[in-house]
């Protein structure tokens, strides 16, 4: 539900609104642009953690030998 969500506001999203600025308790206030990509930098951050982990489990099976 999360993922279709997200398709739905990110197709619908327009170079304005990717410029507007949040009202949020940072400097430079940050626009919605910017904060989609740190959204999508921690998750890739997340996704290598899990990676990382599952090598971890799973050992040297991934490397192919």
């Amino acid at each position: 539900a999360v993922v279709a969500a997200s398709h739905r506001y990110l197709k619908s999203i327009d170079v304005k609104e990717l410029e507007r600025v949040l009202d949020e308790d940072y400097q430079p206030p940050p626009t919605v642009g910017v904060r989609i990509v740190s959204i999508m930098a921690d998750s890739l951050g997340h996704s290598g953690e899990a990676s990382y982990i599952r090598g971890l489990i799973k050992g040297g099976d991934w490397l192919g030998y």
